[in-house]
């Protein structure tokens, strides 16, 4: 919270209030009210199947130099902006095209509105190469707390399909046996004329009666009773000294536990030497090649890893030395389908 106060206070001493974002944001006693904002993560926007959340014109193919109007190496789609790494002119594209994306979308309580504001920011520290001041601004506000998440897959129910009702094949009419031709012999004796035999009646072959097709029983379809991704929160993003520290909240009514950790930091050669859930080290291979992906090799057991109901853990990233105050990126996976 002490970051975000910071920053607002540099921000407000460089951009007049008058009718800009800061009158939004700032009360009349020069606090900050923030309870109400919401904001979306770089993490959350590149992810593919959170690309139906992406709002009105913008695509992920859109070029990122059509929407923010200067020229940038490679002319990147926005969403290759959001996949950029390291620090500097980098991390102020990807978090300007969150901030964009958050700006934009009806259901985001953003700080940063509208969208012209957004753009206008970028632009202004982009040519003045002054990149970190608003990228840190970005990332504060993009890691506020995200209002949308997909629905937990379902797991699909068979729906019984139709038990065919079994047709009864016709049973074969039987063939006529042949009448004896009477011969004339020459004898007058009576060659008794053969009768034919009879042609046994045929007993009705029952119709088999097809069983009824059970109906689908109301073994319901099962709809979880909450939406799990929505309940969980990443946000807190505090930076000190040598550590690095998001809070995850846990709304739902489900343990969840983490299976992934992606991230990336802007100071290449900085090590990073150890991750800790609430204070108990779950990771401590180390890594100095940003970005770090972490899907194995946990320490401990994988109840340190859990985030029970209703709770929220503090998530630590220690290096060796500081690794800069922003342009972090980090994606958390859980064992429940959900991505922060």
């Amino acid at each position: 919270m002490l970051g975000w106060l910071a920053v607002l206070l540099l921000l407000t001493l460089l951009i007049p209030v008058g009718d800009t974002l800061w009158s939004k944001v700032l009360t009349i006693s020069g606090t900050v009210n923030t309870s109400h904002l919401q904001g979306c993560s770089v993490g959350f926007w590149k992810q593919e199947n959170h690309f139906g959340y992406w709002p009105g014109e913008y695509t992920p193919g859109t070029p990122f130099e059509d929407v923010f109007g200067v020229d940038v190496t490679d002319e990147p789609t926005l969403l290759q902006a959001l996949e950029l790494k390291g620090g500097d002119v980098n991390a102020l594209m990807r978090q300007a095209v969150a901030a964009l994306l958050n700006s934009a979308h009806p259901d985001i309580a953003y700080t940063f509105f509208p969208e012209d504001e957004v753009i206008t920011m970028f632009q202004d520290a982009f040519n003045s190469g002054e990149y970190q001041p608003t990228e840190g601004l970005f990332n504060s506000a993009n890691e506020m707390g995200c209002p949308m998440s997909p629905p937990l897959p379902l797991t699909p129910t068979a729906t019984p399909s139709n038990t065919p009702t079994s047709t009864s094949t016709d049973t074969p009419t039987p063939t006529e046996t042949p009448m004896a031709t009477v011969t004339d012999t020459p004898a007058v004796t009576d060659t008794p004329t053969p009768m034919a035999t009879e042609t046994p009646i045929i007993t009705d072959t029952p119709t088999p009666t097809a069983t009824d097709t059970p109906i689908a029983s109301d073994t319901p379809t099962p709809t979880p009773t909450e939406n799990i991704c929505a309940s969980l929160v990443l946000d807190g993003f505090t930076v000190d000294n040598e550590n690095v520290i998001w809070d995850v909240t846990n709304n739902s009514a489900e343990i969840i536990t983490i299976t992934q950790i992606v991230i990336d930091w802007p100071i290449e050669g900085t090590k990073l030497i150890e991750v800790k859930l609430a204070g108990k080290v779950i990771w401590e291979t180390g890594d100095d090649t940003p970005p770090t992906n972490i899907n194995s090799e946990w320490t401990g057991e994988d109840i340190d890893r859990q985030v029970n109901p209703s709770e929220k853990k503090a998530l630590q990233f220690e290096f060796d030395t500081a690794p800069g105050l922003s342009g972090f990126d980090l994606d958390i996976s859980f064992d429940v389908g959900c991505t922060l």
